[in-house]
């Protein structure tokens, strides 16, 4: 089975890391601990695999991205390249500039008010 290299966001535990998965949709939905997915995209060469029912999942933890295709995510996430015939592929991105454009979210009630707090 081909092995790709992903950039996974812990949403629990609030890191950012590189993973070597196997290339298939049990291999996502065992890392992301799901049984649907959306992939919306992370830049014009990568998308960002996510829990298509994140909100739904207790705890709920959250993820944003603060590129140009900025976007929140609940639960944890999976980037992967995406080459010309749309295909998920090993990501070429710089892990520690990509930790730079991921924040940690956090919601709390405060004074009648939902606040977010970005971590």
């Amino acid at each position: 089975m081909k092995k790709i290299k992903a950039i996974f966001v812990d949403v629990i535990n609030r890191q950012v890391s590189e993973v070597e998965i196997e290339e298939n949709l049990q291999s996502y939905y065992r890392l992301l601990h799901c049984n649907t997915i959306a992939a919306p995209s992370f830049d014009t060469k990568h998308d960002v695999i996510v829990d298509d029912e994140g909100l739904l999942k207790e705890p709920i933890g959250f993820f944003e991205i603060t590129t140009e295709f900025a976007c929140e995510f609940a639960g944890n996430g999976l980037i992967v390249g995406v080459n010309s015939r749309g295909e998920w592929i090993s990501h070429k991105l710089d892990i520690e500039e990509v930790k730079k454009q991921i924040n940690f979210i956090t919601y709390i009630k405060f004074h009648g008010q939902i606040v977010k707090i970005a971590l």
